[in-house]
């Protein structure tokens, strides 16, 4: 099993635009040896094997903007292509070696979005409403199978207290609120087609987060 490297490339931009409007993009090229590919045996044991070269590729995005006093809005984009470009792997069942030159790496997906809307109170109360888009992810190296692209909501309110130097801040948010039904996990190459594994439909969570803010000036 050999380590790991990589040689690439990388451009990008960072800026404001109209006093208001933070941007920051890049562009992204990797050539990849050695890929550590993940698989499955029948008895449930996860091994690894070496995928000669992979070239990995893709556009990052990010936006940031203020909307109006104690409104602001983030917004994020990821297209990123991981291809094999020498792999023969053997398969497990016939014993015989396949090519999966020119297929996606599995567990990465092609597309995905983020969107953020928070609302801030000079009170210290806060709101942040969240929303996740990613495109279909391959489960395997052959991209014979897949997890559907999915789209999941979050919501979160808190209150940021200041008692001396110690700052306080209670909270309590829903994640997947909606119910979306998406994979939460993926096994890539999993025997027997066992991929997935499903996330919860909503989930419900609360806390206080405590941390030293230094005296206050």
């Amino acid at each position: 099993f050999d380590a790991e490297n990589a040689n690439g490339v990388e451009v990008g931009a960072k800026g404001l635009l109209f006093d208001r409007l933070y941007y920051d993009v890049a562009l992204f090229a990797l050539r990849v040896r050695n890929v550590a590919v993940p698989y499955e045996n029948a008895a449930g044991v996860t091994y690894y094997r070496d995928a000669g070269e992979s070239h990995r590729r893709g556009l990052e995005l990010a936006l940031s903007a203020w909307l109006a006093p104690g409104l602001s809005a983030r917004g994020s984009y990821t297209y990123a292509s991981y291809r094999y470009q020498d792999f023969d792997s053997v398969d497990l069942g016939s014993g015989a070696v396949v090519s999966q030159d020119g297929h996606l790496e599995p567990n990465a997906p092609v597309n995905v979005l983020g969107l953020e809307l928070r609302w801030d109170h000079p009170s210290g109360f806060f709101a942040t409403s969240s929303l996740r888009y990613f495109s279909k992810l391959w489960v395997d190296d052959a991209n014979s199978a897949s997890a559907p692209a999915a789209t999941t909501t979050n919501l979160r309110l808190g209150w940021d207290l200041r008692r001396g130097d110690l700052a306080i801040t209670p909270f309590v948010g829903a994640q997947n609120w909606t119910g979306t039904e998406f994979d939460d996990r993926i096994r890539p190459n999993a025997s027997f087609g066992r991929y997935y594994e499903p996330a919860p439909r909503a989930t419900i969570y609360g806390g206080v987060e405590l941390r030293y803010a230094g005296a206050a000036r």
